[in-house]
């Protein structure tokens, strides 16, 4: 089969024939749809989850996938049959824990997630995935490739959105900053699960565009904002009538960012951290934090229930995960993660093997 394979660090990805995997036990091969180009695949190659996720070269990438059943090993045949449209739930974890048991794989203590650690991830023709739990059915749903964003940057925004809403009363407003693949998915999320004002900002004038012909914005409730033209913060307090947001959901995560717009934060209320743009960040206002009891929290992926609704709530065309992404083919792959590294990405784009 066709794979795009990184061999090192700091290496582009190379085309080359593999061995098509067999299936054993739980195990389940998938014939790949669709797998998302994540600015995380970026941070991989270029070495900086090293400390924490050393990869295993030669390694297939890409963790964000759909696909259709091929074939099952004899323990998954009970639950998976040959021709089902599945999402893969790709933070595998190897071994149960107080996390795991809970369906929150992406924290447990033996983290092995796809395309980063000892599994070889979708971007090729076909994928193991090393048990049939790891696969969420989607049979009918209208557009396969597309709905690889589901498992991924959709399902990250999805749970960003659900631990903001712990914080919010339903008429306190909500700032989405950054309108990346990610960032309109958490725009179009916060719309259809809160009542919510939203307001959203990005520095890229076609990305704000964008999220106006794809989420329905409500006039006079939520505003989007271009940070490109004016001085955002100060942009968000007038539109919201000299009030704070009381949860920021920061889907870009650099120093700029979380300087700006976590001193903007409403007393008891909530920065959500989402984005990798920073290692180590800036300095946090902690008076302020403090003072407002500011909660500052985190969401890396989500959980394994978390994508089993949103699932659900894509094969039923409630959030329009097909308008958020364009599709490159296999030997494009290097150009896609050119455009995605000097933002000219404008959708989440979906590489179809």
């Amino acid at each position: 089969m066709k794979a795009a394979v990184l061999h090192g660090y700091g290496e582009e990805l190379v085309i080359e024939e593999i061995d098509v995997p067999r299936p054993r036990g739980e195990e389940v091969l998938i014939r790949v749809r669709g797998a998302g180009v994540c600015h995380s695949d970026l941070h991989l190659m270029d070495g900086e989850f090293g400390d924490e996720l050393p990869a295993t070269f030669p390694l297939v990438l890409g963790h964000e996938v759909s696909g259709v059943v091929e074939e099952a090993g004899e323990a998954a045949s009970l639950h998976v049959s040959p021709g089902d449209e599945v999402l893969v739930y790709s933070f595998y974890c190897m071994g149960e824990d107080r996390y795991s048991v809970k369906g929150l794989h992406q924290i447990c203590g033996l983290r092995t997630p796809a395309g980063v650690v000892m599994f070889n991830g979708g971007f090729a023709e076909y994928m193991l995935v090393p048990s049939y739990r790891y696969l969420v059915r989607v049979n009918g749903i209208g557009d396969l490739e597309s709905a690889a964003i589901l498992a991924d940057a959709g399902l990250t925004a999805y749970r960003a959105v659900k631990k903001a809403a712990k914080y919010l009363d339903p008429d306190e407003p909500i700032l989405i900053v950054g309108l990346g693949g990610t960032g309109l998915f958490g725009l179009a999320a916060a719309r259809l699960l809160l009542p919510n004002p939203v307001v959203a900002v990005d520095i890229n004038p076609r990305k704000v565009e964008q999220a106006a012909e794809i989420v329905e914005i409500r006039e006079g409730i939520d505003h989007l904002i271009d940070g490109s033209s004016t001085d955002p913060r100060r942009e968000v307090l007038t539109l919201l009538d000299g009030s704070s947001p009381k949860a920021v959901i920061d889907f870009v995560g650099l120093e700029k960012t979380i300087e700006d717009y976590l001193p903007l934060v409403a007393p008891e209320g909530v920065y959500v951290l989402v984005g990798l743009g920073s290692r180590y960040g800036p300095r946090i206002p902690s008076h302020h934090m403090i003072i407002n009891e500011v909660t500052l929290t985190t969401v890396l992926y989500g959980s394994l229930p978390d994508l089993h609704e949103l699932a659900s709530l894509g094969l039923k065309g409630l959030i329009p995960y097909w308008r958020m992404t364009e599709k490159v083919g296999l030997e494009e792959i290097n150009e896609a993660f050119r455009r995605l590294r000097e933002g000219r990405a404008m959708k989440r784009q979906i590489v179809v093997p």
